[in-house]
C-alpha cells in the first residue's frame, strides 16, 4: 500500500472544498489471483464468469464483474476498506499538485490502458495492472484512470419516485470516454451492478480502528452478515462452512458477545425447511413471523422477554427490540458492516438482494 498524506481541496467533481485525512491506497486494482484466492479460501463469493469477465483468466488482470457488496466484503476481511470518492480523487489529482490526469495535464496516450488512444489500436479488454507505469500517480500508484473503473464507498442518492440509492465509481474504464474527462468525472451504479468495466481497490486508515466488527460466528463458521448496534450488541447471520453443499446450519444471533439473546433456528433446525423465501414454515410459525414491505424485509422473533425484528429497509439492517409491555427500541449497524449475501443465495437461500427482497444499498 501507499501512504497518501493529508490535504484540504476543492473537488472537481462537486466544487466542494474537503479535507482528507492521511490514509494509505492499494498501489493496484485487486487482481483476479487475489480475488480468487479469497474465493477458494471459503471467504468470498466469486464474480460473475461471463465472457467479458477475468476470472479464470491472467490473474494479473484487475477482478471485475463483482459488486459493490463484493467488493466491500473483500476489502474487510482484508484488513482493509473501499476508498471515499473525496479520497480518490485527492490520491489521483497527485495531492497539492492538483493535475487533470495522475500523470499530469497531457491528455490521455500512451499512459493508459484505453481504446480511444489516438496513439494504439483498440483496447477490447483490461490491461494486466500497471502495465502503463507512464500514467503512475506520483505516489506511484497505477491505473488511476483507465483499465477499469473503480468503486469507492460514496452514496449517490437519486431524488425521485424510485428514491434509489447508488454509489460513486471512479476512474474511467478501457471502454468509455470517462478517462478523458479527468480525475474529477464520476459515474455511479446500483449497488447490485456487475460489470465488465468496474473493479475496486482497497484503502485503510493510517491508524486503523477495529478492522472488522465483532461477530457472533464462530473460527468454523461462515459471516453472512455481521454488524455491531448500539450498546454493545451484535446482530450475525452465521452459516456453517458446508452450508452451500446443502447441509450444516444458518442461524440469527443477537446480543451482547457474551451474552446472545436471541438464536434462531435452533441447534439442528433445517433452515431450508424454517426460511422460504422470507416466509417461515407453518411448523415455526408461533415462535416467528415475516412481514415483506415495499422498503424491506421484516423477519419477527417472538420470545418470552421481548419481540424482535431483525430488518433489512434501503440498504440498513438493524433490530428493532420491543421489550414486554416497554416501547420499540430501533437499533441499526454502525460502522463496519460485513456482508455476503450472494454467497447466500447461491446456498439456496433468499436474500435481500433477490428477486424477492429489495437490493441491499
Amino acid at each position: 500500500m501507499v501512504l497518501v498524506r493529508e490535504g484540504t481541496y476543492t473537488t472537481a467533481s462537486l466544487n466542494q472544498t474537503t479535507t482528507v485525512r492521511p490514509f494509505c491506497m492499494d498501489r493496484t486494482e485487486v487482481t483476479a489471483d487475489a480475488y480468487a484466492a479469497c474465493v477458494e479460501g471459503g471467504i468470498c463469493s466469486k464474480s460473475d464468469m461471463h465472457s467479458e469477465c477475468t476470472w479464470g483468466k491472467d490473474g494479473k488482470l484487475p477482478i471485475n464483474c463483482v459488486d459493490f457488496n463484493q467488493a466491500t466484503f473483500f476489502c474487510a476481511v482484508t484488513g482493509k476498506r473501499l476508498p471515499t470518492e473525496e479520497e480518490w480523487e485527492w490520491a489521483a489529482r497527485g495531492g497539492t499538485r492538483g493535475t487533470k490526469y495522475p500523470w499530469g495535464n497531457d491528455n490521455p496516450s500512451g499512459q493508459v490502458c484505453w481504446q480511444h488512444r489516438p496513439d494504439a489500436p483498440e483496447v477490447p479488454a483490461p490491461c494486466p495492472v500497471g502495465s502503463f507505469p507512464a500514467g503512475d500517480s506520483p505516489l506511484g500508484i497505477h491505473d488511476l484512470a483507465g483499465n477499469v473503473s473503480e468503486w469507492t464507498s460514496s452514496v449517490f442518492s437519486v431524488k425521485d419516485e424510485s428514491d434509489r440509492v447508488y454509489r460513486v465509481v471512479r476512474g474511467g474504464d478501457y471502454f468509455t470516454w470517462a478517462v478523458s474527462a479527468g480525475v474529477g468525472h464520476r459515474g455511479i451504479e446500483p449497488p447490485s451492478t456487475r460489470s465488465e468495466w468496474t473493479g475496486f481497490r482497497c484503502a485503510r486508515d493510517v491508524a486503523p480502528k477495529a478492522i472488522a466488527p465483532a461477530s457472533h460466528c464462530t473460527a468454523l463458521e461462515k459471516i453472512v452478515l455481521s454488524c455491531e448496534v448500539a450498546g454493545g450488541k451484535v446482530l450475525s447471520v452465521c452459516a456453517s462452512k458446508d452450508f452451500a453443499e446443502g447441509k450444516g446450519s444458518l442461524q440469527y444471533r443477537f446480543g451482547k458477545t457474551q451474552n446472545i439473546e436471541l438464536a434462531y433456528p435452533g441447534p439442528g433446525a433445517d433452515p431450508r425447511s424454517a426460511f422460504k423465501y422470507g416466509v417461515l414454515s407453518e411448523s415455526v410459525r408461533g415462535r416467528a413471523a415475516v412481514e415483506e414491505r415495499s422498503t424491506g424485509t421484516y423477519l419477527e422473533f417472538r420470545t418470552s422477554a421481548a419481540t424482535y425484528v431483525i430488518f433489512s429497509d434501503k440498504g440498513w439492517e438493524g433490530v428493532r427490540v420491543t421489550p414486554v409491555g416497554k416501547k420499540t427500541i430501533e437499533l441499526r449497524c454502525q460502522g463496519t458492516v460485513l456482508d455476503d449475501y450472494r454467497w447466500l443465495e447461491s446456498a439456496g437461500l433468499p436474500s435481500p438482494s433477490d428477486g424477492r427482497h429489495p437490493p441491499r444499498e
